[in-house]
């Protein structure tokens, strides 16, 4: 694992539950590969949770998240944007 700094930043899942997600594994060790100063970690949000953590994560400029159901459509409410596939689609996977 690589050493985390004051440049490292942070990516990470949102859901519930996610102790089973192989997503920081997976991200980790991507980001350690191409040499991406990024640490990536799970949390346990769900629905009722999800607006006090988004608020949370634009106040720490994480780089971006992606989530798990039913957080997917929930987020819809709490963006600033949106592609027209994801407008579409009514749910997001990835914000940044």
């Amino acid at each position: 694992m690589s050493e985390i700094t004051g440049t490292t930043r942070l990516a990470c899942l949102l859901g519930s539950p996610v102790s089973h997600s192989i997503s920081p594994l997976i991200h980790n060790f991507s980001f350690q590969h191409l040499g991406i100063d990024c640490t990536y970690l799970a949390f346990d949000i769900n629905e009722q949770t999800l607006k006090e953590a988004v608020k949370g994560l634009r106040s720490l400029h994480v780089i971006g998240f992606n989530l798990t159901m039913p957080n997917k459509n929930k987020i819809l409410e709490f963006l600033d944007e949106l592609s027209p596939a994801a407008r579409f689609i009514g749910a997001v996977n990835t914000v940044e």
